[in-house]
């Protein structure tokens, strides 16, 4: 019985110091771009951070639907608002995101967003809208996706008003 067990222990010893000069590779990890629009570049392509890929600190990104310098050269437009969902975030105080979705008539309109408020009768009022230039462009609808930061209120009630329609409350 003695040798069996230490011939078990030798091959157990001699597995375990081939083993321990291997390195383990992991395999490379794959991501898929959360959007259509995100291109996917070709296996041998080599990606290369650009001065637009990383953040400055401490300078703030306008968000793209935020109004713009030369906004007022363009020509208002329409857009079709589909749904609106005020979301409450995990932070304290508390902050407020109002979500909207919807399309744009073509693909050539810039989408725009801007919070006011609130008012004298605690309303909080956001308009969503586009700017076009004056040229020709595919009418194809555009959908969109945005998530618009609406801050934080003191304690109260609020109304949120979305173009003129109100879509929710808030209630701190």
């Amino acid at each position: 019985m003695f040798p069996k067990t230490i011939s078990f222990l030798i091959l157990i010893s001699l597995f375990l110091s081939a083993c321990a000069g291997a390195e383990i590779i992991p395999p490379p990890s794959t991501t898929i771009p959360s959007s259509s629009d995100t291109p996917i570049p070709p296996k041998d392509a080599t990606m290369t951070p650009t001065a637009t890929s990383e953040p400055t600190p401490g300078v703030v990104t306008p968000a793209p639907w935020a109004p713009a310098a030369g906004d007022e050269n363009l020509k208002r437009g329409n857009i079709f608002i589909d749904t609106t969902e005020i979301l409450i975030l995990e932070s304290f105080p508390m902050q407020y995101m109002l979500h909207v979705q919807g399309r744009l008539p073509t693909p050539c309109h810039l989408l725009r967003a801007v919070v006011s408020g609130p008012d004298s009768q605690n309303q909080i009022q956001v308009e969503v809208y586009s700017l076009i230039e004056a040229k020709i462009c595919t009418d194809v609808i555009k959908p969109f996706d945005i998530s618009i930061p609406l801050g934080s209120y003191s304690t109260g009630k609020y109304s949120v008003w979305v173009n003129g329609t109100q879509v929710g409350e808030i209630a701190p």
